[in-house]
């Protein structure tokens, strides 16, 4: 199989999600089977080679590591090809050797010139060649560590299963790590192959570990030495061959990505009329190019919710009420609701300074703090609920979902008549989460669709009660979804034992870019539009990817006889 053959017959594999790992797995897996390179009558069989191992094990300086050999079967664990031999990966170790840890509380056992290897040396790399600690002489004599000669094969048997590297300097190990001595009568760079494709699984309730005689029972497959040492060198051209496509995959992704976040800035900074109209179709004549996986249209969703706020997605009608003229009603009914004392008074808000302002808004929009757009923020009950208990629903943030209310899987508890008022939902209510593990839910927003009198929330979201008359609930949602408003949100959010918080404070004090109230209606409407296409976009690309990802695992399953 040559280098041109290989990128004809398995583009579509590599192509593929997860292609080059999986190309590099059925290398490996063909190697194993000896269908990767041809096999030659004239080389010596494997079993020859087994009978001289078994020889040297016998005459082998330290009994005590010695790995005695065991009974070959003809049968064997696989069907091999001629020439080959089936056995346990013991019978290809002359020795195996454990290592140990010197005192960490004495200073005379460390930082000196013996490397000592533990799982964190082992990395991707098939060769190991310095050590992260070092030890003294005094250290390797006080401790149950042993000096392991260049040229063995380590593994993990404990905390880091199926790591392995070839020393390519003497090191001492730790008690995680075995040294396996391999006979010149197997190429250690075959073995390697072979240890790769070993299932080494551990036992354990906590750290998992595999027992040594476990280890050396896996089963092995061994070809001649000749034919040992071709695998290795057709491994390694198609290994290198991987790189260059993972490295073109590399570049291209960063080149597409380079030019998404162009394409979507020039959209961003669009001034409106023919500029506007102009970087959208951009956006449209590049899909196939710019959104190749449903990750990327998150981007255009951003950019989308970014353009709404900014007053580019629909034309302004001079004829529409100003906003400065809600902002003004707003405030109006605001004062009677607390004149009636139907609402407590809020807490002043600090002045929109000129320099807050990140952008040019349209004739007609008017800068304003969350605030003036509501006249009631709720934190929710704190009451325990419960799947089969109490006798009122309690949204919890299982129920909020994509900026909607769910209702299924509810949780219940008791409330008192007064509470059951105080935290009732009304249709256009918004319920922001205020408090949660995970930085990206801390601060999203969901609609109340319907009238919930019955239903209550729980103390990690807040109910924000907005001025409906002159306000879009839907309008507002999607602003605080848009990036100037999440950046904003997300700067004051603090951590507190591993739960990340914001307050009502802050929620309230967040600057808002204001539409007339028929203009917000028109952009919901539009934003809505575009992103249920952006939704589309993700599922089309989901689709393909599933086939991508299936019709690459059909050939390999046709080219190595092995299913996933």
């Amino acid at each position: 199989m040559n280098p041109q053959t290989f990128l004809k017959e398995f583009s579509t594999i590599a192509n593929a999600p997860g292609g080059i790992q999986r190309l590099r797995e059925m290398i490996l897996q063909l190697a194993m089977m000896g269908k990767l390179v041809e096999q030659d009558p004239d080389d010596e069989p494997a079993r020859e080679l087994l009978e001289r191992i078994n020889s040297k094990k016998k005459k082998h300086l330290n009994s005590k590591r010695n790995i005695q050999p065991t009974n070959i079967s003809e049968n064997g664990y696989y069907s091999v090809p001629s020439g080959w031999v089936t056995c346990q990966l013991g019978d290809l170790v002359l020795s195996i050797t454990g290592g140990g840890t010197p005192s960490k509380n004495n200073t005379d056992y460390w930082n000196g010139n013996i490397p000592w290897a533990s799982v964190k040396d082992l990395k991707d790399s098939k060769y190991l060649e310095k050590t992260i600690d070092k030890i003294t002489a005094k250290g390797l004599s006080n401790s149950s560590s042993n000096l392991i000669p260049a040229g063995c094969y380590i593994v993990c048997t404990r905390m880091g299963l199926g790591k392995s590297a070839i020393n390519k300097i003497e090191i001492a190990i730790n008690q995680d790590l075995k040294a396996l001595e391999i006979p010149e009568d197997i190429e250690i760079d075959y073995f390697h192959i072979l240890y790769r494709t070993r299932v080494v699984a551990g036992t354990g309730m906590t750290v998992k570990g595999i027992k040594q005689k476990d280890l050396l029972a896996l089963p092995a497959l061994l070809p001649p030495l000749n034919e040992q040492q071709r695998i290795v060198a057709k491994v390694d051209q198609l290994m290198s061959l991987c790189d260059q496509l993972e490295a073109q995959q590399q570049r291209r992704s960063e080149l597409v990505r380079n030019a998404r976040v162009s394409v979507l800035e020039a959209l961003a900074d669009a001034q409106g009329g023919d500029e506007l109209k102009t970087a959208w179709n951009r956006v449209k004549d590049n899909l196939p190019l710019l959104f190749e996986a449903p990750e990327d249209v998150e981007d255009l969703k951003k950019c989308i919710l970014q353009n709404a706020v900014m007053g580019k997605l629909v034309p302004q009608d001079p004829s529409d009420e100003p906003a400065s003229e809600l902002l003004k009603k707003i405030a109006k009914e605001k004062a009677e609701l607390i004149r009636k004392k139907e609402i407590k008074k809020q807490k002043p808000l600090p002045e929109i300074r000129e320099a807050e302002l990140p952008f040019q808004i349209p004739k007609g929009w008017d800068w304003c703090r969350f605030q003036d757009t509501f006249y009631d923020i709720r934190y929710g009950t704190s009451k325990k609920c419960y799947q089969n208990r109490g006798s009122v629903a309690v949204l919890r943030i299982p129920n909020l979902i994509s900026g909607r209310v769910d209702r299924s899987n509810l949780k219940f508890t008791d409330l008192t008549p007064k509470e059951v008022e105080d935290l009732s939902l009304e249709k256009g209510d918004l319920l922001l989460i205020r408090s949660n593990g995970s930085l990206s839910l801390v601060g999203r927003s969901s609609i109340v669709e319907i009238e919930a009198e019955n239903d209550a929330f729980a103390g990690y979201l807040m109910r924000i009660r907005i001025f409906k008359e002159s306000i879009n609930p839907e309008f507002i949602h999607f602003a605080l979804e848009s990036p100037f408003i999440r950046k904003a949100i997300e700067i004051p959010i603090r951590t507190t034992s591993g739960v990340k918080n914001i307050n009502s404070t802050e929620v309230s004090q967040l600057l808002m870019p204001l539409p007339p109230l028929n203009e917000q209606k028109k952009i919901f409407k539009k934003v809505q539009s575009l992103i249920s296409y952006c939704d589309t976009l993700n599922e089309q690309l989901d689709t393909s990817k599933k086939i991508t990802e299936q019709l690459a695992q059909s050939i390999v399953e046709s080219i190595t006889g092995l299913s996933a």
